[in-house]
């Protein structure tokens, strides 16, 4: 039989996946630019994070890319991509409870940021700012980090 810390953590973690879920479908339905390959669509997810260990993750399936982008001469899937994010790359900075929400794909920043020979900034991940900030304060937590 499963700790009264056990059971609180399971729902405390089924419910930030949940949060997670939607801050990603928030992202995908307001972001501005347009899929051509699909690999920044499928490299959006989210982890929750217990005691440094992995305990939930959702993944933006299934998946719709239709050829993998090339980064620094390595071809590359979304999906792969954020999965090798959420367990191998990202450690979180606490021993609580974390949620991470990311778009992992290396030129969503170069969307965002603009510039060179992009006419615009492009809308990723970061409009979805406020939702994070309010999901952190559902749980009376704290967001460590927005941005690229």
């Amino acid at each position: 039989m499963a700790s009264l810390i056990d059971r609180y953590v399971n729902s405390v973690a089924d419910k930030l996946i949940a949060d997670g879920k939607r801050l990603i479908a928030n992202a995908l339905s307001t972001k501005t630019y347009k899929h051509d390959t699909y690999n920044l669509h499928d490299s959006y997810g989210a982890g929750v994070y217990y005691r440094g260990k992995l305990i939930r993750e959702y993944y933006n399936t299934p998946s719709k890319a239709k050829k993998p982008k090339k980064n620094l001469g390595e071809l590359e899937y979304g999906k792969d991509n954020i999965r090798d994010y959420l367990h191998e790359e990202y450690k979180p900075t606490t021993n609580g409870i974390v949620l991470v929400v990311v778009a992992t794909m290396f030129y969503g920043e170069i969307l965002e940021r603009g510039g060179g020979k992009l006419k615009q900034k492009y809308k990723v991940i970061s409009q979805i700012s406020s939702d994070v900030d309010d999901v952190a304060s559902k749980y009376k937590g704290s967001v460590r980090q927005i941005g690229l």
